[in-house]
């Protein structure tokens, strides 16, 4: 993992819930609940995964109205996984009456 690190200069992180003590000498963090995983997506807007089968269950308990999980590959018994925040797009339309004519509306 730290190699990834130093290669792509990305931060990475181990994905294990509900937690069991994952021993890394290098300075990792560590995600062990749905929150603590929601909270790193949401930091990078963006990451990939490589995930077993039960990550790829865990995953799946993401919102779906919150986060896009994408199956990119398989290899064997793992799985390369893209996850995305899904940003609300505000789409607004201003409504003003024109005074001249009190019944025409006009969308801006």
């Amino acid at each position: 993992m730290r190699a990834c690190e130093v290669l792509y200069d990305k931060e990475v992180a181990v994905i294990d819930i509900p937690g069991t003590n994952y021993f890394s000498p290098h300075p990792i963090p560590f995600l062990n609940s749905d929150q603590k995983v929601m909270d790193f997506v949401t930091k990078y807007k963006t990451v990939y995964c490589v995930l077993k089968r039960s990550s790829v269950a865990d995953m799946g308990r993401l919102p779906k109205n919150l986060f896009n999980l994408t199956s990119l590959k398989d290899f064997g018994i793992e799985y390369l996984y893209k996850v995305e925040v899904i940003t609300a797009q505000l789409i607004c339309a201003c409504v003003y009456i024109d005074t001249a004519q009190s019944n025409d509306y006009n969308i801006v």
